[in-house]
């Protein structure tokens, strides 16, 4: 069973998330487990200490507690795999990191609204959680029926890694599959020196077939990040590589411009 963890907060990015996780629970076989943490610190901070400063915080997550055991019993009629949120106190991104390293999950989920810039996505890219997830993420911007995955590759990491990082969590869904070389991640109009396109789709698709899995599309999108967003707008999933030292090229603007939730393999 794969094990998914899905961060709420009382907003509409995280009902999509929801709603997105739980189509993806009738696919294959997952356990969702929902989280939500309070942070004090965006509160404003605690008004005291002692006594008065774990009331106020019982009474945040209470508040909480409420809020978002509302969304998730919303859900849970045509979600059975929904589990009772986890709620906690303390910084988000470490509370976050903490559950999917003790809890040994296969995939993070949350959601950000479309409005999201390419700033946004690059403040992301750098974050502690999206560093040093254990598992890949799942951003989700719209929601949409996941009916088509496509799979974005390049020269690194090895199309290998992403057919990897995706199989345990919807291979068995048996989704239709397209595969793009993306050209201008390297900045460039044609191939980068020393790159051979034709050669890593081929890699990809052979990687997707060793898995039971076939790829539709397979070629190369060598247009701006804006038309190579949109040729990608009618898709369910996108998966692709991203990396966390260059966040302004033009993958990283490609990605945040798509509408379509994006499956991340960060690299350090």
């Amino acid at each position: 069973m794969t094990r998914v963890l899905v961060f709420l907060d009382a907003d509409l990015a995280s009902s999509m998330a929801l709603r997105y996780a739980c189509q993806m629970a009738k696919l294959t076989d997952m356990e969702l487990q929902p989280i939500h943490v309070e942070d004090a610190a965006g509160r404003g901070g605690s008004p005291g200490s002692g006594w008065v400063r774990k009331t106020w915080e019982s009474a945040l997550l209470e508040t909480g507690r409420e809020e978002i055991t509302r969304l998730v019993e919303a859900e849970r009629k045509a979600c059975p795999s929904l589990l009772p949120p986890k709620l906690c106190m303390g910084d988000r991104e470490e509370e976050i990191l903490r559950e999917l390293e003790a809890g040994d999950y296969d995939l993070f989920v949350e959601g950000a609204l479309y409005r999201f810039t390419s700033a946004d996505f690059a403040a992301k890219l750098r974050s502690r959680l999206y560093r040093f997830a254990p598992c890949p993420i799942i951003l989700v911007r719209n929601l949409v029926e996941l009916g088509k995955v496509a799979f974005l590759v390049g020269d690194e990491p090895a199309p290998q890694a992403l057919i990897k990082a995706y199989w345990p969590v919807l291979g068995q869904a048996g989704l239709d599959t397209d595969i793009f070389y993306y050209q201008q991640a390297h900045g460039l109009l044609g191939p980068a020196p020393g790159t051979e396109p034709e050669k890593v789709l081929q890699a990809a698709r052979e990687a997707l077939a060793q898995r039971g899995g076939e790829a539709g599309r397979v070629q190369v999108l060598d247009n701006s990040p804006e038309k190579a967003a949109e040729e990608l707008r009618d898709y369910g999933l996108v998966v692709a590589a991203v990396s966390s030292r260059h966040r302004k090229g033009p993958m990283v603007k490609l990605l945040s411009q798509s509408p379509a939730p994006c499956m991340l393999l960060v690299l350090h």
